[in-house]
Formats: C-alpha cells, sequence, structure tokens
C-alpha cells in the first residue's frame, strides 16, 4: 500500500489519499478507523483540492456519497458543515446511473469526466480519499 497525505491550505481539512484498491465499504472502513470517513466534496474548490491530492496516482477514487434511496453523504456529523454544505453533487453526464448504490470520482486527466462523480456498485474496486480536520 502507497500511502500519501497532502494538506490543502485553502481547506479547513486534510485530505489522505490510499493507493490501495478496495471495495467502498473497505474504503469506508479502512477511513473510520485511520481517519474520520471517506471524503465528502461540499463545493467546486473541494474538488479541484482532492484531484490535485490524488495528482494522476489513480483514475477513481471512492468518496463518501452513497444512496440507500436517496443520496447522501457518510460523514454525517453536522459539525462537519457549513450551512447547505452537503447538498454539492456534481454529476457525469446520465449519472446517476440506477445500477450503482455508491459513488467514485474520476479523476482522469484531460478527460471530459474529469472530477465528475459517478455511481457504481458497492462491489466495485477503486483507491480511496479520505478527509479528517485539518490540525
Amino acid at each position: 500500500m502507497c500511502l500519501s497525505s497532502a494538506v490543502v491550505s485553502s481547506s479547513l481539512r486534510q485530505y489522505h489519499f490510499v493507493d490501495q484498491e478496495m471495495n467502498w465499504t473497505e474504503a469506508q472502513r479502512y477511513c473510520r478507523e485511520k481517519h474520520t470517513d471517506l471524503v465528502t466534496i461540499n463545493d467546486m474548490q473541494e474538488q479541484n483540492d482532492i484531484k490535485q491530492t490524488v495528482n494522476g496516482n489513480t483514475e477513481r477514487v471512492w468518496i463518501g456519497l452513497r444512496s440507500t434511496n436517496t443520496w447522501i453523504w457518510s460523514l454525517s456529523d453536522p459539525a462537519f458543515y457549513r450551512a447547505n454544505e452537503s447538498q454539492y453533487r456534481n454529476w457525469s453526464n446520465k449519472q446517476p446511473q440506477g445500477h450503482g448504490d455508491c459513488v467514485y470520482m474520476e479523476i482522469s486527466n484531460g478527460q471530459k469526466d474529469n472530477g465528475m462523480m459517478q455511481s457504481a456498485l458497492t462491489q466495485g474496486i477503486s483507491s480511496a480519499i479520505m478527509v479528517s480536520s485539518a490540525v
């Protein structure tokens, strides 16, 4: 496993990229054990910060968005959000698809879907990006 961390100066959060293939449930469990949770994306600036953290090391990363009947972020602590922050969604064209209940962010430099959210099945395989409060 290759673990790289980055502190993004424009954010109050610290992002950690784990370059290890795992399904969404494994990624969430790992993130909750080591940090806070899978990342939440609250605006375009954070989306760009996350792309910078990954820095071309993978093509897709799990994020903390999933559906149980409606799309919600896995990190539900209201202290972690500012007003209306937990509503941000940046879906790729024709997303979300009906067959996926978890979400990854596409990180493909030069591709039209770079930074966009895509739905996927829970057992799909991707790397993970997680978040914790900045120290």
